[in-house]
């Protein structure tokens, strides 16, 4: 396994990890019990299917979190802006298959999943240079200038870029 494919980032960023880790858990062991009952030919009541679509939903949310804290702090930005958004539940049971499919992909591959995220967030406010969210770059003391340089932007958001 190369270094790339282990999340760190996710270890510096206690909001996110916990954020993920208290949705994910709940959301995985309703759905294999979910599925064990239906393996075994056991009725699934409807309420376990209610459950799973809030629960995704919540999931979906705090995983575009820690992406987006991520990529705030691979371009810069102060990551303390990022506002944890939850996404409206689920009301469709055809919908689950899909979304679940997708968020377990991005969950699976999540290095490559901040590298998506991060990219985005790049081409969507035309920032030329290319970042590597998955990398840890060791600080280097220069100058005092490109350090004050380096704190004035890491206050300034993307609102900032588009002016």
């Amino acid at each position: 396994m190369k270094r790339g494919d282990v999340p760190f980032w996710l270890l510096r960023n206690v909001p996110a990890l916990v954020g993920l880790a208290w949705s994910f858990c709940p959301l995985v062991i309703m759905m294999i019990s979910s599925g064990r009952r239906a393996i075994l030919g056991r009725k699934t009541s409807p309420r376990a299917f209610e459950c799973i679509m809030h629960m995704l939903s919540i999931a979906e949310a705090h995983l575009n979190f820690a992406l987006s804290r991520l990529g705030w702090r691979a371009l810069g930005w102060n990551v303390r802006e990022v506002q944890l958004e939850i996404l409206p539940p689920i009301t469709n049971w055809t919908d689950v298959a899909a979304r679940f499919e997708v968020y377990r992909a991005d969950m699976m591959g999540i290095a490559a999943a901040s590298t998506r995220f991060t990219e985005g967030l790049r081409h969507l406010y035309c920032i030329r240079s290319h970042v590597d969210p998955n990398s840890v770059y060791e600080a280097h003391p220069s100058t005092d200038a490109a350090r004050s340089g380096a704190a004035r932007h890491e206050l300034v958001g993307p609102h900032q870029h588009l002016k």
